[in-house]
């Protein structure tokens, strides 16, 4: 005879939520949303379009010399330029982040 007990699985009784209690209500969190810390950051919503990469790009740019950044147009602009144009080929949803 087994000494150990092992309990039956699955369980024979699916786990139950608790029941909400008369005149309390459910405490309800509100959408929690990414932080940066001692970071900049930017994003911009574009359509999956064939004029976004082009857009993206001027975006990244105008952003970047706004932050100061003046030696990095040729580079970052092309870097933005690639993905957007990558994920408008993919037919996908584009949400251009830019973290420096």
């Amino acid at each position: 005879m087994d000494a150990e007990h092992h309990p039956d699985y699955p369980p024979k009784r699916p786990a139950e939520p608790p029941r909400p209690t008369p005149g309390k209500s459910l405490e309800v969190r509100g959408r929690l949303r990414m932080s940066l810390v001692n970071r900049r950051a930017s994003n911009w919503g574009l359509e999956s379009a064939p004029w976004a990469p082009s857009k993206a790009r001027g975006h990244v740019v105008d952003q970047l010399h706004s932050w100061g950044f003046r030696e990095a147009d040729d580079t970052a602009g092309n870097v933005a330029e690639l993905l957007v144009s990558t994920a408008v080929n993919d037919g996908r949803r584009l949400w251009a982040v830019l973290d420096l």
